[in-house]
């Protein structure tokens, strides 16, 4: 309930009575607490008629667009939030086999990860028998070794940050393909 008066009231100061189409959510620990059916209804209820995405239902279509549901994951997290985030999505027909953390409890050390260090692991899971590598925190530096990794495993690498991005887009009836940034946003 405390999160409630948070994102309404954040929501209500974007752009204000001005145009515009979608509203993403970027905290994917948080919306998974929270749930995402919650999440949309609640900046639906200040918003109404605005799209409203976040970055963990982002990450899961965009998994499915790109047929990877045999899955590692890379997140930031200490162990009891990724407990909860494999419950999560595996609950939603992924299979996790395979699964890393930096093990942070301070959400500010988060973006303290380098991308180097973001690279090395998700090379080392995505290695594994999966059809992708999720790597799901928002906070982590991904986007100047997302395509190298990409390229290095030979398979879909989806961040939550790069998904949001592309999912915000789509709602908004952009569809242009932008490169750099992995395969799902050039789909």
């Amino acid at each position: 309930m405390r999160w409630r008066p948070i994102l309404t009231k954040t929501a209500a100061q974007i752009l204000p009575g001005g145009p515009l189409k979608v509203i993403a959510f970027g905290f994917a620990s948080c919306t998974m607490t929270i749930g995402e059916a919650r999440v949309v209804t609640l900046l639906r209820g200040t918003r109404p008629g605005i799209a409203v995405t976040d970055a963990i239902t982002a990450s899961l279509i965009g998994l499915e667009v790109l047929g990877a549901r045999r899955i590692a994951m890379l997140t930031p997290w200490a162990d009891d939030v990724n407990r909860f985030a494999e419950s999560y999505i595996a609950d939603r027909g992924f299979e996790i086999p395979v699964k890393g953390s930096f093990e942070r409890t301070d959400g500010y050390e988060i973006h303290r990860v380098s991308p180097e260090a973001v690279y090395d692991a998700g090379l080392k899971l995505g290695r594994a028998d999966v059809d992708g590598l999720l790597i799901s925190g928002t906070g982590l530096r991904v986007s100047p070794v997302l395509e190298s990794l990409e390229d290095a495993l030979g398979k879909p690498v989806i961040t939550s940050t790069q998904a949001l991005a592309w999912h915000g887009l789509r709602l908004a009836g952009i569809d242009d393909p932008v490169a750099g940034y992995g395969r799902l946003l050039k789909a």
